[in-house]
């Protein structure tokens, strides 16, 4: 029994033994698991704590991890949870109270398992530290625990501020860059500065400033200031509006490091106390306590710089908030860079609008005394033949001058792809002579024949642009007389009838001259090309027409096609659309005149028939500061019989006169360019009077100002209608039966009158112009400019030699200050000299008129006595001549001019009875005078310019002072 027992026990004791082993075992392994798990735990970035629920609902921490003391600052795990609370502050950002949130966020992941969250503590100095707080219910021993995982967010927030501070930089610029690239010039000073007071508010600083590089000396060293923006208040320099009010600065004097910095490429970024001493003071000094400075370079060219300055605090940019505020910088330098081009562009575009419309004008004006007289001079039956056909030639040279300065003004033509159609309802014979009458002067004499062949079923009326028409007609026939040296010229017209309203027009010009290259065939219509410029070398020519004529046919529905064998010739065939008008054609007998070159003839002819309207009550006033043009305008209406067309040289006069109401214009004709006022200011402060006849008054805008477009900008402010110089009968006779014929007054006016004009010198006083010969007086062309009137002529004489003395001693000295006045006097010299035929005299006025005007002050000192002695020899002639002519005449001898007739002028001028203060004026006229001679050519002269007050005003003064 007892050896049993001891058996027993023994096995007892062994297995006793295993048990202890392997609780051993395991509980080495559980302290294996526990430091991998401490390890674990302490060395995760982030803080681990354990806390478990205890009376009242309240949780308790009874572990962390060794992150948990690091980041909050304490030293170690142990002092970290006995001040665990601590690390709570009173309040979160939410307004929540720091306990209460953290049990709430316990309670929910006690019993939901999990709860993730922001939650804000704090280290035992108060700093906030903002976290990622994870809550996870955990089983432990027989209860649950609640582990915490704690991730400062301090770099990610600071990370992600970064990336939003970007992100509103980046906007802001994208901002300012498009309302830069939209910004209109006008406005462009507003949009800059709003521009950089967005990218100061964004960026947080107190100033934005740019800055031009100067080069002087062939080097750079020198940088000015083009514009700022400084706390709101911005204001452009030089660069932007040539208005400096910044001194340019030296780098080596200023900033000595900062050229070879930025020229590298490099941004300085510099707190102002870190500075070197000798850049400190310029700095110090304005208040400033940090800068960034960002170069600008430009087409690898070092342009400038952009400042970025801090008053208030110091400042160290990110590299993001640099890389954004350098791009930002080029931006805005190449934003005005931009504007400065657009100014540059627009200056030159306004100088060549105002070179055009300047050449126009003096261009057109010569030529409308030129076509309007020649016109005058046609309808007379009484010249013989071989005159007419000379007066005929001088008007289709005028024609073709207008024409050429037709398509050399052309605005629509020199701006590319702008020309404009303007379609009227034509005569096709009219548009072939006028095609056929410039085209042989092209062949001067060269052996070529000019062929037409001219379909006679051809519509005689047609719809559509045909000023267009005759120049792709004429740049073509053009062409091939320039490069037909012999042999034959063909001009071909065809029409097909298309549907119920268009026509389409087939017109060909073939040539037999040089011909043109196969290869050459494709670039033949590109803008200033020749095809051969070796063959034609010596052809004058700028390579425009052929392209024009492209654009022009293209416009018109059709288009242009070349076939050409070289050496032998070319055909061009254009094919135009046109609008259907009448069935009627232009038959065989205008082909026959058209072939043999008669049609200007037959077309004179059927134009004599041509019965004006009478219109004896009708009274118009013509503005323009052309005497020679109010002759023209006067002579054009003789056949219309009005009761009075009165001439006035200025605005003013014109507002006076529909002001007063003394007489009721039927309509007003208004020259455009004219000085101290032009033609659409005269017109809005006579619609601006408001009484209705000032708003109603028809007003037609009569200029030699005749550019494309022009006519809808007079139509838009304020006038009727648009007549361009050098006027046309056809045209003005449209204008006389619209505006100014009244059929009511037609209806009432009892008797229609038959007025006649004493148009014709007597002998003696042609013979006396005839053998006149005066130093720079062309008297015959002053004579014919007149339309032979030489009386009229002779009274012109007076007004010059009675009234330039004046204008001559005003200029006798001349002052650099008074340029400006100077360029008046003359220009008024200038156009009076020319109405006389003075050309020499004229000639030097223009040039002092030039060169005063471009403020040239030597050239008008040097040549300014010549030209008033010039002048005044000048007067002192003609005065001679009018002596000599005076005393021809015979004319009956009164010691003064007669009272009583004076007072019948001062009472017709008051009621403004113009035919009685014409007869008055003639019947003082009648006389020469012992004393006070030099009145009656005065009244002559200023009841001929319509000047009726100053007329009155002289009269009266005469007869008091006269009484008795």
């Amino acid at each position: 029994m007892l050896n049993k027992n001891k058996e027993i026990l023994t096995a007892k004791e062994t297995e006793l033994e295993k048990l202890n082993e392997t609780v051993k075992a395991q509980a080495a392994e559980l302290r294996d698991e526990y430091e991998r798990t401490k390890l674990l735990l302490d060395a995760t970035p982030l803080a681990c704590r354990l806390m478990k629920k205890v009376e009242h609902g309240r949780f308790e921490l009874f572990d962390c991890n060794k992150e948990s003391a690091i980041l909050f600052g304490f030293r170690d795990k142990q002092e970290f949870m006995e001040r665990y609370f601590e690390t709570y502050p009173e309040y979160q950002p939410d307004g929540k109270y720091s306990i209460e949130e953290g049990q709430r966020l316990f309670e929910k992941a006690y019993t939901e398992g999990r709860s993730v969250s922001n939650f804000h503590f704090q280290i035992p100095d108060g700093t906030p530290i903002p976290c990622e707080v994870t809550l996870v219910r955990v089983k432990y021993g027989n209860d649950f625990v609640v582990a915490g995982y704690t991730r400062d967010l301090r770099e990610h927030n600071k990370m992600m501020e970064e990336i939003e501070r970007r992100d509103i930089l980046l906007s802001a610029a994208n901002q300012a860059s498009g309302m830069l690239l939209r910004s209109e010039m006008a406005d462009f000073t507003d949009d800059l500065h709003a521009c950089m007071g967005m990218l100061a508010d964004t960026v947080g600083v107190d100033r934005i400033s740019i800055w031009k590089n100067f080069v002087e000396n062939d080097q750079l060293h020198y940088y000015n200031q083009v514009f700022e923006w400084a706390g709101g208040t911005g204001f452009p320099e030089d660069d932007v509006t040539h208005n400096s009010v910044k001194e340019p600065r030296c780098y080596d004097l200023i900033v000595p490091t900062w050229e070879e910095i930025l020229s590298r490429g490099e941004c300085i970024n510099r707190r102002i106390n870190d500075m070197p001493p000798y850049e400190r003071p310029h700095f110090t000094k304005q208040g400033i306590k940090s800068v960034f400075v960002s170069p600008v370079f430009i087409e690898n060219q070092f342009w400038g710089f952009v400042g970025y300055d801090n008053y208030h605090q110091e400042r160290d940019f990110t590299e993001n908030e640099q890389m954004i505020m350098n791009s930002t910088g080029i931006m805005i330098a190449n934003a005005l860079l931009r504007n400065e081009m657009m100014q540059k562009l627009q200056f030159a575009n306004q100088a060549k609008s105002d070179f055009l419309a300047k050449m126009s004008h003096e261009m057109r004006t010569p030529l409308n005394a030129i076509i309007g007289l020649s016109a005058l001079a046609l309808e007379d039956e009484t010249v013989n033949e071989e005159t007419r056909l000379n007066i005929e030639k001088v008007s289709n040279a005028g024609d073709i001058l207008l024409s050429t300065v037709n398509d050399i003004l052309d605005l629509s033509k020199i701006e590319a792809g702008k020309l404009e159609l303007v379609p009227v309802r034509y005569d096709m014979p009219s548009l072939l002579n006028d095609t056929v009458t410039q085209s042989v002067m092209h062949i001067g004499e060269k052996p070529i024949e000019f062929i037409l062949d001219i379909d006679e079923t051809l519509p005689a009326l047609l719809f559509g642009d045909d000023l267009r028409i005759k120049q792709l007609f004429n740049n073509l026939l053009s062409n091939a007389f320039k490069y037909t040296k012999e042999g034959t010229v063909e001009l071909g017209v065809r029409c097909e009838r298309e549907g119920a309203e268009t026509v389409w027009m087939t017109a060909w010009v073939k040539d037999t001259g040089v011909g043109i290259k196969p290869e050459k065939l494709a670039s033949l219509f590109d803008e200033f090309m020749q095809a051969d410029k070796h063959i034609n070398r010596h052809v004058v020519g700028t390579g425009l027409g052929l392209s024009i004529t492209k654009k022009m046919a293209e416009l018109m529905g059709g288009g242009i096609t070349v076939e050409s064998d070289y050496g032998k010739g070319s055909t061009f065939t254009v094919r135009l659309k046109q609008g259907f008008v009448t069935d009627a054609h232009i038959g065989s007998d205008v082909v026959d005149n058209l072939k043999s070159f008669k049609y200007s003839e037959h077309k004179r002819r059927r134009d004599a028939k041509y019965v004006r309207p009478k219109l004896p009550y009708a009274r118009v006033l013509v503005v323009d500061d052309n005497v020679t043009n109010l002759d023209v305008a006067r002579g054009l209406m003789k056949p219309y019989n009005m009761k009075q067309v009165d001439c006035v040289t200025g605005g003013q006069d014109a507002i006076d006169a529909v002001r007063e109401e003394k007489i009721m214009y039927n309509a007003i004709l208004m020259d455009h360019m004219m000085p101290e006022m032009d033609g659409i200011e005269a017109t809005r402060r006579i619609r601006d009077i408001g009484t209705e006849y000032a708003k109603n008054i028809p007003i037609i805008a009569c200029t030699a100002n005749a550019i494309a477009g022009n006519e809808q900008m007079f139509l838009d402010n304020g006038f009727q209608a648009f007549i361009s110089k050098p006027l046309e009968i056809g045209r003005l006779d449209d204008i006389i039966k619209r505006w100014v014929r009244g059929k009511e007054q037609e209806k009432h006016h009892d008797e229609q009158r038959d007025f006649t004009e004493e148009n014709h010198a007597n002998e003696a006083l042609r013979r006396i112009f005839d053998n006149a010969v005066i130093p720079g007086l062309d008297v015959q062309s002053g004579i014919d400019r007149f339309d032979g009137d030489a009386e009229s002529y002779l009274n012109v004489l007076r007004s010059y030699a009675n009234n330039i003395e004046p204008s001559l001693k005003k200029i006798e000295t001349v002052d650099r200050d008074r340029l400006s006045e100077y360029t008046i006097i003359v220009h008024g010299i200038k156009g009076s000299s020319r109405s006389i035929c003075a050309e020499p005299t004229g000639d030097l006025a223009e040039k002092l008129e030039r060169a005063s005007e471009a403020g040239d002050y030597d050239f008008v000192m040097k040549n300014n006595e010549a030209f008033v002695k010039l002048t005044q020899a000048l007067s002192i002639d003609i005065l001679n001549l009018i002596s000599e002519i005076d005393a021809a005449n015979q004319k009956p001898h009164r010691d003064r001019p007669d009272k009583e007739v004076l007072i019948k002028l001062l009472i017709a001028c008051g009621t403004y009875h113009m035919d009685v203060v014409y007869a008055a004026v003639r019947e003082l006229e009648r006389y020469t005078y012992e004393f006070d001679g030099d009145l009656v050519p005065w009244l002559s002269e200023n009841v001929e310019q319509f000047n009726i007050d100053d007329v009155v005003e002289r009269v009266t003064l005469y007869v008091s002072e006269n009484e008795g």
